[in-house]
């Protein structure tokens, strides 16, 4: 098996979110707002993305239209979070119901794992197994008070979600 892929480098040599939260970083930031382009633009490739991150099992296969669309709209659903926690506002209520939607169809349960503490795990397969990874990372980095620190660019051209690693949580 091949290792995960590490984290995108980042614009201004900014350091990426630490731990598994750089994944939601990248994922994020597969559409690039400013160059108009789209890493995920078929599903097998969501697939393949998925897939060497390790958010997918190897046997989980994807082949639903619907699978991508779900998956980015949780993508700009997590991208409006971030909009949110730079501008230091509540999070939008429609991104939120996305992301409680890919959570319920991603079944996600509470485990214990092992020195970690508690953790969410998806019963679910395929893309929302994938996705409910990704919503599990971003409630064990709001549990562990990381989550405000993923923002995105104020500029509406940009909106590149970054770690805001400031002292002062100021990063822009």
């Amino acid at each position: 098996m091949r290792p995960p892929i590490g984290p995108m480098p980042q614009p201004g040599g900014k350091p990426p979110a630490p731990g598994r939260l750089h994944l939601v970083q990248d994922f994020v930031n597969t559409r690039d707002v400013e160059a108009g382009t789209d890493v995920l633009d078929t599903i097998e490739i969501l697939g393949r993305w998925l897939r060497r991150r390790d958010l997918l099992d190897h046997g989980d296969r994807l082949h639903d239209p619907a699978d991508l669309d779900r998956a980015l709209r949780l993508r700009e659903a997590l991208r409006a979070l971030c909009i949110a926690n730079h501008d230091r506002r509540p999070p939008p209520v429609d991104a939120v119901e996305v992301v409680e939607a890919a959570a319920r169809r991603a079944r996600l349960t509470v485990a214990a794992d092992g020195d970690a503490g508690w953790r969410l795990h998806p019963q679910a397969t395929g893309t929302d197994r994938g996705l409910g990874r990704l919503v599990a990372i971003v409630y064990d980095a709001i549990r562990t008070d990381r989550w405000q620190r993923l923002k995105a660019c104020s500029n509406d051209r940009c909106r590149w979600v970054f770690w805001d690693g400031s002292p002062n949580r100021a990063g822009r």
